[in-house]
């Protein structure tokens, strides 16, 4: 009885093991082959790792990003991570997930971005923006499809915002 639990043991030990080491590459071939996302110079494991860059819709470019995975949030029906990023020389810090009911959520995200960044990204046409936009999420909660209930600041400095209008001539 007692080699049959050491047996049991040690096969259960070996695919932990296998799962604890899990190289990040594997499961960002998968995102770069079925998504919008393009995760190049990745290292680490699928737990702790970095990325050196993310471009999200061929537009949006993510330097020197890293995860850490939380896996004690996977016990209480979550998968999170701590993911550190830069976009436009400015760093972003959050923690990222998703429940399994569905739910995705944001904790403690604080970013400084251009005003003039938001507005590309935002897509607005005829505006020029100027400034700095400081983030500063408690939290956030949304479902797919659904306006996200967030609790933080966002504070604009230097606000400038500049109309160009047209004429028909």
């Amino acid at each position: 009885m007692k080699k049959r639990y050491l047996i049991i043991t040690a096969v259960v030990s070996y695919f932990l093991l296998l799962i604890a080491t899990i190289p990040a590459n594997v499961i960002t071939n998968i995102i770069n082959s079925t998504s919008t996302v393009s995760i190049q110079g990745v290292s680490g494991t699928l737990w702790h790792g970095q990325a050196y860059l993310t471009t999200i819709n061929k537009s949006v470019q993510l330097k020197n990003t890293e995860w850490s995975v939380s896996v004690w949030k996977i016990l209480i029906g979550k998968l999170a991570a701590d993911v550190t990023t830069h976009y436009a020389d400015q760093t972003i810090n959050a923690e990222l997930g998703r429940s399994f009911l569905g739910q995705y959520f944001t904790n403690h995200l604080n970013a400084k971005i251009t005003a003039n960044n938001i507005a590309k990204l935002a897509n607005i046409p005829l505006a020029q923006l100027s400034g700095l936009v400081s983030v500063n999420i408690t939290h956030a909660e949304w479902k797919q499809g659904e306006l996200p209930i967030a609790v933080g600041k966002i504070l604009w400095s230097d606000a400038t915002v500049t109309v160009a209008e047209t004429a028909a001539l």
